[in-house]
């Protein structure tokens, strides 16, 4: 399946990715995401590590290797993918960012909010407002872990960036890696850690310190841009990176790092965090990248 005269749903070259695999692919993966059994329990293996068939399959994971997704902005500001986001927004609740605007407050104008950000998408005048800054404790030490909190008006946007993205990055992380990733969880990490153990002659645990708060933007980017030739979404992410936080009042700039607390936090880290799989995965073992 190619592109078809400009349609704005886009597909990848060579291979579709169209809303409607994107939608099936996310829904296969949360009905079958099981979490039960931890250390030596291999229950739940085979259906928490369950892809979507289509774009799971080795052709088109082959093929979407060699290609770069086009045409995707029509994809993010689609009313139907703006209201399953907005659906995955209200279920995970949170708190209003600095507009003050609830999700009950959204939920109550809903249709004149999702038609504005709708069109503001479609025209290219969405700008994405700085997120609310707070601090939570950090288990396990005295220091504290910076939060931002985007508006509900923009973490709708994200959540619908990722619905788009997220089918085109997922076929190409490595199967050892688990962090930030759809129908992958901790305990699937710690299922394969403890077979691991029976085989491995050391363990290395490494961490880099504020990885995610120093991260280059520009790098980012372009790791998104090696799957993605679509140059309004790439304008959208660096948008998104660089819109700042309040704090106490006072607004503060984003020259590096990936706010953490945003729908766009994870599938941005996940994106990331696959860089030192690669450097790691010389030879496969126990990591960040688990």
């Amino acid at each position: 399946m190619g592109r078809r005269g400009g349609d704005p749903k886009g597909v990848v070259e060579g291979e579709g990715v169209t809303l409607e695999r994107a939608i099936l692919a996310e829904d296969r993966v949360s009905s079958e995401w099981r979490t039960d059994g931890c250390c030596g329990n291999d229950r739940g293996d085979a259906r928490e590590e369950t892809r979507d068939p289509v774009a799971g399959s080795p052709v088109v994971k082959r093929t979407m290797k060699a290609r770069k997704a086009h045409s995707l902005i029509g994809q993010v500001y689609d009313r139907r993918n703006l209201r399953r986001a907005w659906e995955r927004v209200k279920r995970n609740k949170g708190a209003g960012g600095v507009d003050g605007v609830t999700i009950a407050r959204f939920d109550e104008n809903l249709d004149r909010y999702l038609d504005v950000l709708h069109q503001q998408l479609k025209d290219g005048r969405y700008r994405p407002r700085p997120v609310k800054r707070v601090e939570i404790e950090k288990p396990g030490t005295t220091k504290k872990r910076p939060l931002g909190i985007p508006t509900v008006m923009d973490r709708v946007c994200q959540q619908a960036l990722v619905q788009v993205l997220e089918p085109i990055f997922e076929p190409t992380f490595r199967e050892a890696s688990f962090g930030y990733r759809p129908g992958r969880s901790a305990h699937g990490a710690m299922r394969r850690i403890w077979r691991q153990l029976e085989q491995a002659e050391w363990v290395v645990d490494g961490d880099i310190s504020d990885f995610f708060g120093s991260l280059s933007h520009e790098l980012l980017v372009d790791l998104v841009a090696d799957r993605v030739a679509d140059g309004k979404v790439l304008s959208l992410i660096r948008s998104m990176l660089t819109a700042g936080a309040l704090v106490d009042g006072v607004f503060e700039s984003a020259v590096a790092g990936t706010p953490q607390g945003g729908v766009a936090t994870a599938p941005t880290q996940s994106q990331t965090s696959s860089l030192s799989g690669r450097f790691a995965g010389r030879r496969e073992g126990v990591g960040r990248d688990v």
